[in-house]
């Protein structure tokens, strides 16, 4: 199953830095120390996060943790993790838990982002590790 093919690869960013800026003087020095400050922060959560992801388990648990934090602040947001869940299974070859999540995700309507061919992502997902089971 490609999916780079299929377009199912988006980039969704991490927070990295909120501000609010009602009064500037938008010049130059004032708009070149604004994006120092990002670049700061966002190496320091660049090594924080490499300090603590060292395998797939490790992202999983970092992924479970931002979808929480992110519900937390926004909670009707419709925005799930199960597209990550499969795909943390089939890396780990653990067929039986990739067909589990696809099925149930069938079964409740998601289409998981995309569709090809008229198939939907957990359907493609399905087939596959229905293949040389």
């Amino acid at each position: 199953m490609s999916l780079r093919a299929n377009g199912a690869f988006t980039i969704t960013g991490q927070s990295v830095f909120e501000d609010k800026t009602e009064d500037s003087e938008w010049s130059p020095e004032w708009v070149e120390a604004k994006l120092e400050d990002v670049a700061a922060v966002a190496a320091a959560k660049a090594t924080e996060v490499a300090s603590v992801i060292r395998n797939i388990d490790d992202y999983l648990v970092f992924i479970e943790r931002g979808h929480a934090a992110l519900i937390a602040r926004y909670p009707n947001a419709v925005v799930t993790i199960w597209v990550e869940r499969l795909l943390a299974a089939l890396d780990k070859n653990d067929r039986a838990t990739a067909a589990r999540i696809a099925t149930a995700r069938i079964e409740a309507g998601d289409v998981g982002s995309f569709m090809v061919d008229g198939q939907t992502f957990y359907q493609r997902a399905r087939e596959y590790v229905g293949r040389d089971a």
